[in-house]
């Protein structure tokens, strides 16, 4: 399996969505995304309320090029509900 390197600066877009995930999430998620992503299978992403998690796998997604085509897409779904 190929490894992560995490030590890199993270694009201000995905720095900047505020959100409740960490520094090393991010990292991971937009590493992920562009590094070890095959196209098999699809990107789900569960409650992505202000969108971190969401912004740092497209944003991987959209440094990698376009070597999947149209199918590099990221199902986001969220049901919260603020009263």
């Amino acid at each position: 399996m190929k490894r992560i390197n995490y030590n890199t600066n993270l694009p201000e877009e995905v720095i900047s969505v505020p959100g409740m995930i960490s520094e090393n999430e991010r990292k991971f998620l937009f590493k992920y995304a562009l590094e070890l992503y095959t196209g098999k299978g699809k990107i789900v992403d569960l409650g992505c309320w202000l969108g971190a998690t969401t912004i740092a796998l497209a944003d991987g997604l959209q440094k990698m090029g376009n070597i999947f085509g149209s199918k590099k897409l990221i199902y986001a779904y969220e049901l919260f509900k603020w009263d």
